[in-house]
């Protein structure tokens, strides 16, 4: 029902009740006039109970039977009970209905389950490392533990910011991690939890007792993209190679034709500036968006 209502599907074959109920729930839905599908229910006996099979043949009265209550352990007066369809019309209906109400929860769980976001870390620049989440390609499901390992500092101390939004002036509602450590040899290495992520661009910033604040990397956390901006050989990374696939491209040596990941600029056409924006990235001047 739910590729259905995703237009997916022109039409589903499933049993009336349920499907009144979801013509009732979903505007737009309707039932056809014409049957599709003829189909009969059966009931399982088990095997050498004469005395039930035999009741089940007998002729039925309008209103059923009604079994004495000396006779409910006689398991052929309760087989009668049960099966009597000459007055189980109102038991037939009631379990058609319990099973039209169960089918539309298990449907429901399901487009529910279909539908549940799984958001995730992609576009990872600088010296971050994404530590946990379920990898995909350059897509991190669940992702919310880096890395940040720099070098070449100076000073005695540094600060690390990661905040949220690409304002370099962190605020209480921006800020989503604050570390602070020592510069051992010119490196620091830092462990970095945001507080809680949302869909969004992050970026990290260093400063230390000697240099300002400074934008040394980057992500962003959302759904997975259909693909990464730059990523033209679909690796999951966007590096120097991807710039010179493009370059090959401009002189004619490969075909990138129909790679939106190529089209760095957006601008419709795959050049040259589109590699030196790759080039760009990878040394963090600019972001990919």
């Amino acid at each position: 029902m739910q590729a259905l209502k995703q237009g997916k599907l022109d039409c589903v074959i499933i049993d009336e009740l349920p499907a009144l109920a979801f013509v009732e729930q979903n505007e737009g839905l309707k039932i056809l006039e014409e049957n599709f599908v003829e189909e009969d229910y059966a009931f399982v006996i088990a095997k050498g109970n004469e005395a039930c099979f035999r009741r089940r043949r007998q002729p039925h009265r309008a209103g059923g039977q009604r079994v004495p209550r000396t006779d409910r352990g006689d398991p052929a007066a309760v087989c009668g009970s049960i099966y009597d369809n000459g007055g189980s019309g109102m038991k037939r209906r009631m379990l058609a209905l319990l099973l039209a109400v169960l089918t539309l929860t298990m449907l429901t769980a399901a487009a529910f389950a279909e539908d549940t976001e799984v958001l995730g870390v992609y576009n990872v620049t600088g010296p971050l490392t994404v530590k946990n989440g379920t990898k995909d390609g350059g897509f991190y499901a669940g992702a919310d533990t880096f890395e940040l390992n720099c070098t070449g500092l100076t000073g005695e101390y540094s600060l690390v910011l990661l905040l949220a939004g690409d304002s370099a002036v962190p605020t209480e509602g921006n800020i989503q991690y604050i570390d602070q450590t020592s510069v051992k040899a010119g490196k620091v290495t830092f462990t970095l939890k945001p507080k809680a992520l949302t869909e969004g661009t992050y970026n990290v910033y260093i400063s230390t007792t000697d240099k300002a604040l400074d934008k040394v990397a980057s992500f962003k956390y959302g759904e997975k993209p259909e693909y990464t901006l730059g990523d033209v050989n679909g690796d999951g990374k966007v590096s120097a190679y991807d710039a010179s696939m493009i370059l090959q491209h401009t002189v004619g040596l490969i075909d990138l034709a129909g790679v939106a990941a190529a089209d760095v600029n957006k601008d419709g056409k795959i050049s040259a500036y589109d590699a030196s924006m790759i080039l760009q990235y990878t040394v963090g001047l600019i972001t990919l968006d």
